[in-house]
């Protein structure tokens, strides 16, 4: 975003975290040009644009008994998933069994508060793991067990979308943002 800016100062970017049936109504409705996000249930009014790829992490409390080797990563349990996103149900195809699941949280943000003060470990997307996190949590690549999911970008049909959008859309494409399972290896 800030290399956007520094080429477009005088647009401004609105940046919300929503679950996917809510990123499907603001660009149905028209509250928002562009959404990015992931598994967003196919809608006949939106368009979806392929931008880029995330891989998953297991992530725990840093300190916690030792590296998990990634054939026991899957084991569980796991204290939780972000609710309201149907990334358990793609990581649990992909394995063709179920994950052993405590509960579902509202957000990646609340999750990984809730491993980094000791109550479990969880799955999320790399991208999710921002710097802040890096220092304060452990986290062991699973790219080699589950197969990365499509980072997307979604407009709506028959709607023409701002210049500021668009701009900010072909920056996307030629960035893709967010850490690669390759660039992120065991740690903690």
């Amino acid at each position: 975003i800030g290399e956007f800016h520094k080429k477009y100062p005088q647009v401004k970017i609105g940046l919300v975290n929503l679950k996917s049936q809510d990123i499907a109504a603001s660009i149905l409705e028209g509250s928002a040009d562009l959404a990015v996000g992931y598994l967003l249930k196919d809608h006949p009014e939106i368009t979806e644009i392929k931008i880029t790829k995330a891989g998953f992490l297991l992530v725990r409390q840093k300190g916690a008994v030792g590296n998990i080797p990634q054939k026991n990563a899957l084991k569980g349990p796991f204290a939780h998933f972000e609710a309201g996103v149907d990334l358990r149900g793609y990581i649990e195809r992909k394995l063709g069994r179920e994950l052993p699941i405590i509960m579902e949280l509202p957000s990646i943000e609340s999750l990984l508060n809730y491993v980094y003060q000791g109550f479990g470990c969880s799955i999320v997307p790399d991208f999710s793991l921002g710097s802040y996190w890096k220092d304060k949590i452990a986290y062991t690549s699973l790219h080699a067990i589950i197969p990365p999911i499509d980072i997307c970008a979604y407009t709506r049909k028959k709607r023409t979308i701002s210049k500021a959008a668009e701009k900010f859309l072909e920056s996307l494409k030629r960035h893709s943002f967010g850490a690669h399972p390759h660039h992120l290896n065991r740690r903690g």
